[in-house]
């Protein structure tokens, strides 16, 4: 997917900001606290989430909150990538690794990363949905283990056709269709029923994902 510039909304003001302001938005606007304030995107642009991860959320509770908003199609396995660190959902019996085992995401996010740093993730081994996330300071603690911030607005992709907003993808060569036009590739034989919906998600298009 191409980069581009999404905008967002503040949960706390309601406020409207750029993918590039929101972080420093949300330090002035919520003030600083006891959880971590960190942000999870795909790359520049496109999709992207701030959030809150209360003292005793785990990668765990991380875990659950990405796959329940952006990635949960078929219960895959997933992990985190921390310091050189492997952190993953499930864990295999002994000697089914090379290298160090794996560690269980049982961990506090408040131990395993500290303000500054950074990590990667990984959802489906398989058709693999990768994100990077950074540890960008402090801030107040919400109601939830993991509490949303601000996330990246849907996003207007085009019809591969007629350039309206299209509205399905194809899951083999990702080209995008609207419902009044006719399949934009040869891959499906019944595009409007064998496609998936377009979504506000990095998982879009992928598996059996469908928001």
């Amino acid at each position: 997917m191409p980069a581009l510039k999404t905008r967002g909304c503040c949960v706390h003001c309601n406020k409207d900001f750029p993918s590039t302001g929101m972080g420093q938005h949300l330090a002035a606007c919520l003030g600083t606290g006891p959880a971590l304030h960190i942000a999870v995107d795909v790359g520049p642009g496109t999709w992207w989430m701030h959030l809150a991860l209360a003292p005793s959320a785990t990668l765990r509770h991380l875990d659950d909150f990405l796959r329940a908003t952006w990635l949960e199609c078929c219960g895959h396995l997933s992990g985190f990538d921390i310091g050189g660190v492997r952190f993953e959902s499930s864990l295999g019996g002994a000697g089914e690794y090379w290298g160090a085992k794996p560690r269980s995401m049982a961990a506090k996010t408040s131990t395993v990363l500290p303000v500054g740093s950074a990590f990667g993730y990984e959802y489906d081994f398989g058709s693999t949905t990768t994100l990077r996330g950074r540890v960008i300071g402090r801030t107040p603690t919400g109601a939830a283990k993991v509490t949303l911030l601000a996330r990246n607005e849907p996003i207007l992709w085009p019809c591969a056709t007629c350039r309206a907003p299209a509205t399905r993808i194809c899951p083999f060569c990702g080209l995008m269709g609207c419902a009044a036009c006719k399949s934009p590739c040869g891959c499906l034989r019944d595009f409007a029923e064998e496609s998936l919906p377009v979504v506000n998600s990095p998982r879009m298009g992928v598996c059996a994902y469908s928001g």
